[in-house]
């Protein structure tokens, strides 16, 4: 599913921790306070999926309360001025936002919800699959609009809202019973990917470990 070599990974990892790592992404934060609730939220992925999202390079733009996800500087015009969704929302209206930039992917998020800044570091996450990956959510999406299976009504959207809501269940208890109930298939592809992540993370954190396990 993760298409990486060991040896590079723990080249860019260069010893790093999560914190590291994430305070890394952060390009903007409107006090200490938020990135700290950034760091707590994110610690949760695997260790590998936290360096890709780095070393891509992710920028990660924190708002402060009030202000609006159009003010981040990192967001392109095609962007800030994209109608988002099959309701054509904007760009104020959307709770966050991650997209591809020029050379980088751009998150902006208020600090204030951990769920969703767990659900937008989802959308990251489906960048560094490998293409059977991506062909099977793209299958296991269609058929569950078809068959109204769905997690939420966000993940009606579109594959990427389908997968990343299906990425950010795996740290909500409640959500991953109800997809497990929902959408088996789906359920299973995720647990077999984080697996896949917690072995690599575990490789590149304790080497000896890894090779005795």
């Amino acid at each position: 599913m993760l298409d990486f070599s060991l040896d590079e990974l723990d080249r860019q990892l260069a010893g790093r921790t999560k914190r590291a790592l994430i305070e890394r992404m952060i390009v903007r934060t409107p006090h200490a306070l938020a990135s700290e609730r950034l760091v707590d939220a994110l610690s949760c992925y695997p260790l590998v999926l936290l360096l890709l999202a780095a070393a891509y390079p992710t920028h990660i733009w924190l708002l402060d309360n009030g202000e609006k996800v159009s003010s981040a500087t990192i967001l392109t015009n095609r962007m800030r001025f994209r109608r988002w969704h099959r309701q054509a929302i904007n760009v104020d209206e959307c709770d966050g936002l991650t997209d591809i930039g020029p050379g980088y992917l751009a998150i902006v998020v208020s600090s204030n919800s951990k769920e969703i800044m767990i659900h937008e570091f989802a959308h990251v996450v489906s960048t560094f699959l490998n293409p059977s990956v991506r062909d099977r959510l793209c299958n296991l999406f269609d058929r569950a609009r078809q068959t109204e299976r769905l997690l939420q009504p966000l993940a009606a959207e579109s594959v990427g809202e389908f997968s990343a809501c299906a990425f950010a269940a795996y740290f909500s208890p409640p959500a991953w019973t109800r997809l497990r109930v929902t959408d088996r298939t789906t359920y299973r592809l995720v647990a077999d990917l984080f697996a896949e992540a917690e072995r690599l993370s575990t490789a590149l954190e304790n080497p000896a470990a890894f090779a005795r396990s």
